[in-house]
């Protein structure tokens, strides 16, 4: 990642809008191992880990225990080359839904706030949805971001060119 990506994602961070941190994961987990119990003996399925695809960075955990889901989760837009006014975007999520997590992927709606740093040294902060579609690959896990609405962040789908998530569904 170059020097600006770190100083947003620090500016992020530390902004009015931060609410979550990402965590990155360093182990797949192709197994069918069940989430830790819960109260009133609800299992918890999970999806951590972090990665990189082209110029995106992202990463997190999203828990979901019944139909509650909850978490955190970064998306960070660094291009070598960009285009317009943008410099790099980077955006936290905090609110899930629609969340399904299997041994083999794990999909989620996430919603969040988002922040652009603008070639002329400002920040523009707006609201993000996104779709989240990881799959868990034999020797490489592949990710697929969209975004709702009329505008946002999208990764076009494909094989992460560095990281892993684990996935732990409930069984």
């Amino acid at each position: 990642m170059r020097p600006i990506t770190f100083s947003l994602a620090a500016a992020l961070m530390l902004s009015p809008v931060a609410s979550a941190r990402a965590s990155a994961g360093d182990h797949h987990n192709h197994s069918n191992g069940g989430g830790g119990g819960g109260g009133a003996n609800q299992q918890e399925a999970t999806i951590e880990g972090a990665g990189q695809r082209l110029h995106f960075s992202f990463g997190g955990s999203v828990k979901l225990k019944g139909n509650k889901a909850r978490g955190q989760f970064v998306l960070v837009v660094h291009p070598l080359a960009p285009q317009g006014s943008t410099l790099a975007v980077a955006c936290k999520y905090n609110k899930f839904t629609e969340v399904t997590i299997t041994a083999a992927s794990a999909t989620f709606r996430a919603e969040g706030r988002c922040e652009r740093l603008l070639t002329n040294g400002t920040f523009e902060p707006f609201d993000a949805i996104n779709v989240f579609q990881i799959v868990n690959g034999d020797t490489t896990d592949s990710i697929d971001v969209n975004f709702v609405g009329p505008t946002g962040v999208a990764v076009p789908g494909g094989a992460l060119d560095f990281g892993n998530f684990n996935l732990a569904p409930i069984v």
